[in-house]
């Protein structure tokens, strides 16, 4: 569900699944209710977009992709960050806790991003026999530049928000993140053009992104098309770029070695969590 309240003009969305907040369908659905709420609202300049709990949002569940509802609309990849781009009112994402895969992507849609210096980011989906599908192969490299956000993408790096590459995070906040984020809403609301990544050309964008890959990384199923997708960010009109990364995604999605990898990572998390079951039994 999304909590939501009105302080100063500013919107508070606040996204809570009672876990880790996982863009799950509902969740999603009532995201775009709310946004959309917003932004008509006449008394709201600006909305903060944050998470309940522990964490900002942890992205999609492994598992909504095996129940084939990760995609099913309003899906995260276009209504969604189609909303965001769209939106009127500067969207700021306040991160504390995980802010991983889809949830990195979900914050790189909103126009700002503000976190506690030991929120933790990363993009780690070719880890799981995937890559990003949510534009975060054509944002992150327009936030930090190709070679460092190939090094996130590629290698699952995960960093926090204090030693962040510089444009990944645009104020952190030493106290309370809420009241924070509101200082630096009430900063931006009126701030014209509102700022988005897209918007943004990509820095070091005659680089190869394949050299970014550790040595120690192993072949993942996904590696070879998340290049390829960091290659179109630099080298191809945005939309288009967007649209190459979604297909590749999905062909990915589709293939017995990205199957067969998710399979194997999904019987590891059960055999994990039967094992701490048994040690707290």
């Amino acid at each position: 569900m999304i909590h939501e309240s009105t302080q100063n003009g500013c919107r508070v969305l606040e996204m809570d699944d009672g876990k880790v907040n996982f863009l799950a369908l509902p969740m999603r659905e009532a995201l775009v209710d709310a946004l959309v709420r917003a932004d008509m609202d006449p008394a709201v300049d600006a909305v903060i977009l944050a998470g309940r709990g522990r964490c900002f949002c942890a992205g999609m569940n492994v598992a909504d992709f095996e129940a084939g509802t990760a995609l099913s609309a309003p899906a995260l990849h276009n209504e969604i960050l189609d909303r965001l781009s769209g939106m009127h009112k500067p969207v700021i994402a306040a991160i504390h806790g995980d802010a991983h895969g889809g949830g990195l992507e979900l914050a790189l849609g909103c126009h700002y991003r503000v976190a506690t210096d030991d929120a933790k980011l990363s993009l780690p989906e070719v880890l799981v026999g995937l890559m990003p599908g949510a534009r975060g192969t054509q944002h992150l490299p327009r936030a930090i530049g190709l070679m460092k956000a190939a090094a996130m993408i590629l290698n699952g790096q995960r960093v926090t928000a204090g030693q962040a590459p510089e444009g990944l995070i645009d104020a952190v906040v030493a106290d309370a993140l809420l009241p924070g984020a509101l200082a630096f809403a009430a900063r931006v609301a009126q701030t014209r053009p509102i700022p988005r990544l897209q918007d943004r050309a990509v820095a070091d964008k005659g680089t190869d992104p394949r050299t970014a890959i550790a040595p120690d990384t192993p072949d993942y199923p996904g590696t070879a098309c998340a290049i390829a997708a960091l290659t179109a960010a630099a080298s191809m009109p945005y939309a288009e770029a967007v649209q190459q990364e979604f297909v590749a995604f999905e062909a990915l999605k589709e293939s017995p070695e990205s199957r067969a990898f998710r399979d194997a990572f999904l019987a590891k998390l059960k055999r994990d969590a039967a094992a701490r079951r048994q040690k707290t039994s």
